[in-house]
């Protein structure tokens, strides 16, 4: 907007995805400096627009900085695919707070130690699931045991889910059958989506 305001854009409970405009952000006295971020996580204030989807930010407090994230640069790829899937599949200004539950926790969980594709394929699981899109195992075209990873997968937490070591075959079986599901739902791959390693295209 200017050479000194930000453009920031957040995931709610409350609000869904919104984006909100720091004035003055970027001079040496803001009281925001430091506290606007890829990936910070805070309670923050604004003021509404009449007249457009751009909101007035107020105030912020800042709750974590999810420092990891920057020291790694495929968990950070990996982070920034979770954010282009969530505005592929949702709107502006639509709570569902499920999703915001679901990325937060997902954050929190690449900081420790994961298996990237394993984070990966419980993200995309765990996201059609909370959308309401996601078919029966039995039906996704899979194999016993891939089966059973995928229900694993969809009913518990991502801090479980993204320790979780796969086989290469088991991997591959995943990776085909989600990718499968998801051109079916978009009409297209999503953008960044890694190899069925867990590494960036």
């Amino acid at each position: 907007m200017s050479e000194t305001s930000v453009v920031a854009h957040w995931l709610t409970r409350e609000h869904g995805r919104i984006a909100t405009i720091a004035k003055g952000a970027r001079r040496p006295k803001s009281a925001f400096l430091g506290r606007l971020d890829l990936f910070y996580s805070a309670e923050f204030s604004f003021n509404r627009s009449s007249r457009s989807d751009l909101h007035l930010l107020t105030e912020v407090e800042l709750k974590d900085v999810r420092s990891a994230l920057r020291l790694d640069f495929d968990r950070l790829s990996l982070a920034t695919y979770y954010v282009h899937l969530i505005e592929l599949t949702t709107e502006i200004e639509t709570p569902i707070p499920e999703v915001a539950e679901l990325f937060e926790q997902s954050l929190s969980s690449l900081e420790g130690a994961v298996v990237l594709s394993t984070a990966g394929f419980g993200f995309e699981v765990q996201l059609m699931s909370r959308l309401g899109v996601l078919p029966p195992a039995e039906r996704a075209g899979l194999t016993l045991g891939s089966r059973k990873i995928w229900e694993r997968l969809a009913s518990l937490p991502m801090a479980s889910n993204a320790s979780l070591r796969l086989a290469p075959a088991q991997a591959l079986e995943l990776h085909a059958a989600l990718g499968r599901l998801m051109e079916d739902q978009f009409g297209h791959l999503p953008k960044g989506r890694a190899e069925p390693n867990g590494m960036p295209p």
